[in-house]
């Protein structure tokens, strides 16, 4: 989901269809908020272990 708010935004960003610091806003906090997403629910051992468990 983050990734396609980051192409997302870029696409607009480049097609001029919004301003750019909308754009790198857009794109910073899809970064930012994808990063600590991906660590809480892939590196975080006891939430990662949580949801592996719980597949089984």
């Amino acid at each position: 989901m983050f990734t396609l708010i980051i192409v997302y935004a870029s696409i607009l960003g480049a097609l001029d269809l919004i301003r750019h610091s909308m754009m790198w806003r857009a794109v910073i906090d899809a970064a930012i908020f994808g990063g600590l997403s991906a660590w809480y629910f892939y590196f975080k051992r006891n939430v990662a272990t949580y949801f592996r468990e719980s597949a089984s």
